[in-house]
């Protein structure tokens, strides 16, 4: 069984607005830029002073009222921009992260998956391009 303080919980917050259904965020990274610096009989790899903000993708489940599926159909079809903030909680929902995802577009979105053998939930996958992140816990 596993152990309450190893469980982490998170939760979707767009414009002010809870969505419902996060089931999956990826890794969420910044990156320095590098530049190769040819010397004699070897290469030397340095940081180049910028930094890249990789996309985010988020794995949505549909729910019966498809609340989460409108806002992102919209938000994709309408190319919006929108700022996201992810909320971690601790298997005791006690808050211990919370990541703003500034000014995100939205550059994916799947067509709902349903498994009609298993009954299983319908998902669908999105892709969000933040412009920066910030931790403001």
């Amino acid at each position: 069984m596993q152990e309450a303080k190893m469980v982490s919980k998170k939760k979707l917050i767009v414009d002010g607005q809870d969505v419902p259904g996060l089931i999956n965020v990826d890794e969420i990274s910044r990156e320095k830029g590098a530049v190769e610096i040819p010397s004699f009989q070897s290469i030397v790899s340095r940081t180049d002073g910028t930094e890249r903000v990789p996309p985010v993708m988020l794995t949505i489940r549909n729910d019966r009222d498809q609340e989460a599926h409108v806002l992102f159909e919209d938000w994709f079809k309408q190319n919006l921009v929108k700022d996201v903030i992810i909320v971690e909680y601790d298997g005791h929902s006690v808050e211990y992260g919370r990541y703003l995802l500034g000014r995100c577009e939205c550059s994916r979105k799947t067509i709902q998956a349903f498994d009609a053998a298993t009954g299983a939930a319908s998902q669908f996958a999105v892709t969000i391009l933040p412009e920066s992140i910030d931790s403001i816990s």
